[in-house]
């Protein structure tokens, strides 16, 4: 099998691999996530998440590699950051920590 043959199979399996850690951090945030605070709060489960939803939306020096994937489940589960956010720090903060 030749480098290009391979190439789908590789994609499947990073797809595949992407797609099951995917699936315990959207399963908790559905479970978990909801109501900590308030009817209907949607609140981060660690803050870890926090740290990187910050980072992600410009509000934070830290890795946002899992805040990206955090404001993507919240997003689909219909928690999105508000419009205009990034790179204000205390919005970023407000979002990402409180509920």
């Amino acid at each position: 099998m030749t480098a290009a043959q391979s190439r789908p199979r590789l994609l499947l399996c990073l797809l595949a691999l992407f797609l099951l850690a995917l699936l315990p951090r959207l399963y908790s945030g559905q479970t978990m996530g909801w109501g900590w605070d308030h009817p209907g709060s949607f609140t981060l489960v660690n803050y870890d998440e926090a740290g990187s939803c910050r980072a992600a939306l410009r509000g934070f020096q830290y890795t946002p590699f899992i805040g990206v994937q955090t404001i993507a489940i919240a997003s689909a589960l219909g928690s999105p950051p508000p419009a205009g956010i990034a790179g204000d720090a205390a919005a970023v903060k407000r979002y990402c920590q409180a509920p």
